[in-house]
């Protein structure tokens, strides 16, 4: 177990000079703001434009997937845009930086919303003769809604037109209603609901959560990466972290980590969430698919290493602290004697997700995901919470892993360990003390993977597992995210391949039930696998 203090860093040394910090070779803000620029300005993008109301949604790196390389090399790039005159989303992809080379592609489907346009949305709402006055007087409270959009209410053309929902709290104190209001981004027309809220969320007077507030995030595809190194001297950890609006795979995937070394030697190529969701009992909300790049504000005092990261020589203040507000959004880092800890905090509508990464001086790696809300109707029902971490693990080398099982009592006569073969789906059994090491079979490093006493068990119709063990694809950073459906489809990659010598992935899911009779209804809640060095 880790034994620590939180104190100023390491005997003798102010965390602020303790790690060592540096920029990559990365798309940086300039070069990033020049490709869109070069894109809008190309002229087949310029013919789909003209004329048209349209807005930027997002923009997302397609980087070399070449194993060997050792930074993050985008060779190609995109931009999600929505065209509100024609109802539909264009995205455009091009060379980096340049935007030469463009493929434009058109669909009905309708991409996730970002800060800005909800910022449209509610703007539309607050000048709407039925709800103008309140907003103004700040008897309403607006905020970020599940779910993000309709899209059960086509048009008169059959077409579902873009729709954003606002939440509309009451203040303390005002005899208002509360209810969820739908923005046609279209007409640029505030519709309500029968019930005053979509069919799939709850506003009611009962709420839970603590009081909403509104933080810009920054647009997906913001740059912000990071190599840390620690400690200062001699270090021990070398990484490169990502932020969350930087993070790879269809709906993000948090505060990703790339090239983990520990002591010189490779444990982790990628390390990331790219899956998360909630489910309530029967159906009182949802179910919801959330994303992972848009980042809320939290309390950070420090100095910025880089875009989207600070320094601080104190634990960060997140929603799990009991407020909402915050002066910095991205990455933290923070140290003790024996511990670095990156965080951040995001949002998908009401939710408030904390990420950690935890690094021991001992080689110890600590992931950590933490549930909070912010006042609204349908947390006050049970609900249980899942996330699924992609640990792609590269232990010394990509190829020569192994991966093992630990049963105990055993599930094979005389032998507690047993090795997975073939790609394979399996359950925590936390009466079996069931453990996964993970080695490399050429040169002996090992790391276990031990689960964490909050992780629960999957169920089989939605958790659907807790441990898959898979041959390593570039291509299948996530199962699709939103738009498939809102449970983990990760079955889909158990197609019998030999994991036994090979590049291997482990996919971890954690689920955490949440029930605010019992646990109450700001409590923060914690889950998260432990990974430990057995050989090194």
């Amino acid at each position: 177990m880790c034994k620590c203090n939180e104190s100023s860093g390491a005997p003798g040394l102010n965390p602020s000079t303790n790690i060592q910090a540096a920029q990559p070779a990365q798309p940086m803000m300039e070069q990033t703001a020049g490709f869109l620029a070069n894109l809008l300005n190309q002229p087949a993008v310029q013919q789909e434009l003209n004329g048209l109301r349209y807005r930027v949604l997002s923009t997302q790196a397609i980087e070399n997937p070449d194993k060997d390389a050792n930074e993050v090399q985008p060779i190609r790039s995109s931009a999600m845009i929505f065209d509100y005159t024609n109802n539909r989303a264009l995205e455009a992809t091009a060379d980096f930086p340049a935007a030469s080379n463009v493929s434009i592609v058109a669909s009905s489907q309708q991409p996730l919303p970002s800060a800005s346009e909800w910022e449209e949305a509610a703007e539309i709402v607050r000048r709407d003769e039925q709800f103008s006055r309140f907003l103004i007087c700040n008897l309403l409270v607006p905020y970020r809604a599940m779910p993000a959009l309709v899209l059960n209410n086509p048009g008169p053309t059959g077409q579902i037109e873009r729709t954003l929902t606002v939440g509309l709290l009451p203040a303390a104190g005002s005899t208002l209603n509360h209810q969820i209001v739908a923005v046609n981004m279209v007409t640029q027309r505030v519709q309500t609901f029968e019930n005053s809220f979509p069919d799939t969320a709850r506003a009611g007077i009962q709420t839970c959560g603590i009081p909403p507030v509104y933080c810009p995030a920054p647009m997906r595809g913001t740059p912000g990466e990071m190599w840390i190194s620690w400690p200062a001297a001699n270090p021990v950890w070398k990484m490169l972290a990502i932020r969350p609006a930087a993070s790879s795979g269809v709906s993000g995937s948090g505060l990703e980590l790339r090239f983990v070394e520990y002591k010189g030697k490779r444990v982790l190529y990628r390390a990331h969430v790219p899956i998360l969701n909630v489910k309530y009992d029967h159906d009182a909300c949802g179910p919801y698919r959330d994303w992972q790049y848009d980042e809320h504000c939290f309390q950070c005092d420090g100095a910025d290493a880089a875009p989207g990261f600070r320094r601080t020589l104190t634990p960060p203040q997140t929603a799990c602290n009991g407020s909402d507000a915050g002066n910095f959004t991205g990455v933290a880092i923070y140290e003790t004697e024996c511990e670095l800890t990156l965080t951040t905090e995001m949002e998908a509508g009401w939710y408030r997700y904390i990420q950690e990464w935890r690094f021991h001086i001992d080689g110890t790696i600590r992931p950590r995901f933490k549930f909070a809300a912010v006042t609204n109707s349908c947390v006050c029902n049970v609900h249980t919470h899942h996330c699924y971490w992609r640990f792609d693990f590269d232990i010394r080398t990509a190829g020569n892993n192994l991966v093992q099982e630990y049963n105990n009592p055993p599930i094979i006569a005389n032998s507690n360990w047993h090795k997975k073969v073939y790609e394979i789906k399996r359950f925590r059994d936390y009466g079996r003390q069931r453990k996964w090491r993970v080695s490399n079979t050429q040169s002996g490093e090992a790391y276990d993977i031990i689960p964490g006493p909050t992780d629960g068990i999957a169920d089989a119709a939605y958790g659907r597992g807790d441990v898959w063990v898979l041959r390593y694809h570039p291509n299948e950073l996530d199962d699709g995210g939103f738009g498939i459906g809102t449970a983990a489809d990760l079955d889909k990659f158990v197609n019998g391949e030999l994991v036994e010598n090979q590049d291997v992935v482990v996919w971890y899911g954690a689920h955490f039930r949440h029930n605010i009779v019992e646990q109450g209804t700001a409590e923060c809640h914690e889950v998260g696998p432990t990974l430990s060095v057995v050989q090194w």
